[in-house]
């Protein structure tokens, strides 16, 4: 019966380096990422014939609020290491951006915008979710170049053995690309809503869906992740659990809230 082996999993983190530069397979996703988010959202402000809104700008804002938020919450994860080494906290090109920290930097970053340039707010929070999830999945894919979020030990044939870790070969779930699978097909979800009507979908209502749907598959993979002991809680729920809650609760809340509401107007103000 043919069998599948493990795949040893060792790429080169650098691409090239010019001098002092060095380009990295990490940051290059980084970069894919926000071209892709970037182009997805230009699509659709194209599409609806919104002049109201800027995208060079808006890209500035997320992108700034996006590394903070996620480089903050991932130094909460683990605050001992750095106290102990602060200037760790500016090396973000070394990976350990949290996903639930980048979350709240967009939800932050498009109320600042909407502020500041007087656009509606919910139309930005649900035309943000489809960018949002093309850039989710080049970080994830990322971070499995960059052997970071491991899986847990696994004995099936698709596992991988991360050799950068030095763990003794350890066959271990691809976690990150289970997860990177999961936001592409929330995207595919998302766009499908978007665009199922001659009239754009209630507000609120693709904001909910991304809520629900990222976080309890947020959730779930979690089952399948190594967890360092800093992340670890007495309650048989990890750091990253307990997290996406109340993401997945406001969720439902906005759920409840979009489907009481009717269609906005094509040009929603």
């Amino acid at each position: 019966m043919f069998e599948l082996s493990a795949l040893v999993w060792n790429p080169d983190p650098e691409i090239f380096s010019l001098g002092s530069v060095t380009v990295r397979w990490y940051g290059l996703l980084w970069a894919v990422a926000i071209i892709g988010g970037y182009q997805t959202m230009a699509w659709i402000v194209k599409k609806e014939g919104r002049t109201d809104v800027d995208i060079d700008k808006l890209l500035i804002i997320l992108v700034l609020f996006i590394v903070l938020g996620a480089r903050l919450y991932h130094v909460l994860y683990n605050p001992a290491f750095y106290l102990a080494q602060p200037l760790e906290i500016l090396k973000v090109w070394k990976g350990g951006l949290a996903s639930h920290g980048g979350t709240l930097g967009i939800i932050i970053g498009l109320w600042i915008y909407a502020r500041r340039y007087r656009v509606s707010y919910m139309w930005l929070l649900d035309r943000m979710t489809l960018p949002a999830m093309v850039g989710a999945v080049f970080i994830r894919v990322g971070n499995f170049v960059n052997s970071e979020i491991l899986g847990t030990v696994t004995e099936q044939p698709w596992g991988v053995v991360f050799a950068r870790i030095h763990d003794g070969g350890l066959v271990r779930h691809p976690v990150q690309l289970y997860e990177a699978s999961a936001y592409l097909a929330v995207f595919l979800l998302l766009l499908f809503v978007y665009l199922r009507k001659k009239s754009t979908p209630r507000p609120g209502l693709l904001f909910a869906i991304l809520m629900i749907t990222v976080f309890t598959s947020r959730y779930l993979l979690e089952n399948f992740k190594t967890q360092i002991a800093a992340y670890k809680l007495d309650w048989g729920l990890s750091l990253g659990q307990l997290s996406s809650i109340p993401f997945i609760l406001l969720g439902l809340v906005m759920l409840v809230v979009a489907v009481s509401r009717k269609d906005e107007p094509r040009h929603g103000s």
